[in-house]
């Protein structure tokens, strides 16, 4: 039973590092701005026309 706490105990660990990373890289790429002066929004929207899949809407939300 203890190899059981243990082993949860080590996942909830590692999933708490991957997750703390991806934050801080997702905070840290939100306020890196692009070359060409599009937005994300802007640029989901192209790869789309450009696919022909125009009946998808593309939504900004802060963050």
């Amino acid at each position: 039973m203890m190899i059981y706490y243990i082993l949860l105990g080590g996942i909830a660990l590692v999933s708490w590092l991957v997750s703390s990373k991806l934050k801080s890289k997702f905070k840290h790429y939100s306020k890196v701005h692009l070359r060409n002066g599009m937005s994300g929004a802007e640029i989901a929207e192209k790869m789309l026309a450009d696919h022909g899949i125009r009946d998808v809407k593309v939504i900004s939300t802060a963050g």
